[in-house]
């Protein structure tokens, strides 16, 4: 899967990929806002990010949008891993009051560490499937990442000249109180969907994409 934090100034060394040349937007490549947006370790959402790069970058090439989903996402597995850490506490209970619950010392100790070394498996693993889920438009194309179960990674791309339909959805309350939902792109390439999901504000990402087709276009 491509760095997408790799330094700056070795955007230099990286071969240039076959993609189709657009007409430069502006001077500086940004959309809707002239001011530049940095990126931190667990931002989900940038716009015109001067920090963010990958490894197939062109030297042209800037990336306008970064997103990966909201945390709120991460809330259900991080609720449910909080509940079953309790689990062992009430054994402990349970062994010290009721002589039915009468587990040797070392058993305890044995089934605790195997107990929380796999909690802790599943937290780390969420984790890195929510972090390295992530998606960039740049002035020439759209990058979308799929990272899973540590095994399992996708890395998707296609120009912006193949992107034939933009919609977005926010279903539920927590998702239109935190404002959040999936934006869903339909292209003409070898990848007929590109979903990102859960992103922060897809109303105002749709937006972003549909702006810098029109500009591509008006360029043409």
């Amino acid at each position: 899967m491509p760095d997408i934090f790799i330094e700056k100034d070795k955007l230099s060394e990286v071969k240039e990929s076959p993609v189709e040349e657009v007409p430069e937007l502006n001077k500086r490549n940004t959309i809707s806002s002239n001011i530049p947006g940095e990126a931190g370790t667990f931002t989900s959402f940038a716009q015109n990010t001067r920090n963010v790069h990958f490894e197939e970058q062109d030297s042209d090439e800037d990336v306008l949008l970064f997103t990966r989903a909201h945390f709120a996402v991460n809330l259900k597995w991080i609720l449910w891993i909080v509940l079953f850490s309790l689990i062992p506490p009430i054994f402990i209970v349970l062994n010290t009051f009721s002589p039915f619950f009468n587990i040797p010392f070392l058993y305890g100790i044995a089934f605790l560490s195997l107990f929380y070394l796999s909690l802790l498996l599943i937290f780390f693993i969420a984790f890195i499937t929510w972090f390295y889920n992530i998606s960039l438009v740049t002035n020439k194309r759209i990058i979308d990442v799929d990272f899973s179960d540590l095994i399992y990674h996708d890395v998707a791309a296609t120009k912006l000249s193949q992107i034939e339909d933009i919609d977005y959805e926010q279903i539920g309350i927590l998702r239109s109180f935190l404002n959040y939902g999936d934006l869903f792109l339909q292209t003409a390439g070898e990848k007929a969907h590109f979903d990102f999901l859960g992103i922060p504000t897809p109303r105002k990402a749709s937006t972003i994409i549909h702006e810098l087709i029109g500009r591509r276009r008006n360029n043409a």
